[in-house]
């Protein structure tokens, strides 16, 4: 069995091949995936498209932790606002209810009801241009 860089093998390699060790739990697998896997394979595609954002203001606050950088969920009203679905890890029914996505920084604590912010649309929500 080939071991993981963690236990002796030189960072970023499994058997001598390079490798990314991702996550084992799939929720955290698809948040890895949204900040730090797609964005870097589609600047090297040559993607220069604008990634799709949803602005709204909040029906509710939403608090992060100082120091962490946290994701939130978000779902789009009726009337076009964003409802806060959950902050960090995210169960996986928030998961198939989000409609975008928000990091926050370490340094932010995060955004009273009522702001106006602009959140990254999630890769499945059909965007005007998709037809929807």
């Amino acid at each position: 069995p080939e071991r993981h860089a963690g236990m002796g093998q030189k960072g970023g390699e499994i058997g001598g091949r390079p490798a990314l060790v991702v996550p084992a739990r799939l929720e955290e697998l698809l948040i890895a995936v949204l900040t730090l896997i797609a964005p870097p394979i589609r600047r090297s595609a040559g993607e220069r498209a604008t990634i799709a954002t949803a602005t709204g203001r909040l029906t509710r606050k939403i608090v992060s932790r100082i120091g962490f950088t946290e994701l939130a969920f978000f779902a789009r009203t009726g009337r076009g606002d964003l409802e806060p679905l959950a902050v960090g890890r995210p169960a996986w029914r928030v998961l198939t209810e989000a409609d975008a996505w928000l990091e926050l920084g370490p340094r932010c604590e995060g955004h009273a009801e009522g702001s106006t912010i602009t959140a990254t649309a999630m890769p499945w929500v059909p965007t005007a241009s998709d037809g929807a």
